[in-house]
């Protein structure tokens, strides 16, 4: 098998409330097809607006644990879970050299590549066990 080409910027968008291995598997996934990981954190609103509730850590909080992870190159603020208009000027402007993950559970509209969705584990289902 051949190796492939990496894209220089990768995008994906999270809530991150409660970071866990999925969201690991995420990013591992990502990083193999980018060499620069930006990782949208949304917003506390974007996230009552999603999940129907607020999240348990607020986005200063969650950010900084993203930042935190190896790998990450930069967060950047998503206040939507569609993937931003700054988002995509981005891919517009770097082309092949700016690509858009989402999992395959959302699948959002401009997404490049899909990742699998780890089943069974999300920060919703750990808020109710555990809260």
């Amino acid at each position: 098998m051949s190796k492939q080409k990496k894209s220089l910027y990768g995008y994906c968008a999270i809530t991150a409330d409660f970071l866990h291995i999925g969201h690991i598997r995420l990013f591992e996934a990502c990083r193999l097809r980018c060499k620069r990981l930006i990782v949208g954190i949304m917003t506390d609103e974007c996230v009552e607006s999603y999940k129907g509730k607020k999240p348990v850590m607020d986005f200063v909080q969650r950010s900084q644990l993203v930042l935190s992870v190896k790998g990450i190159y930069k967060i950047f603020v998503q206040d939507s879970f569609e993937f931003p208009h700054h988002v995509l000027t981005l891919k517009d402007v770097y082309g092949d050299d700016f690509i858009i993950f989402d999992n395959e559970k959302h699948n959002r509209l401009n997404a490049d590549v899909l990742i699998p969705y780890l089943e069974g584990i999300s920060s919703t289902k750990l808020k109710a066990e555990y809260l």
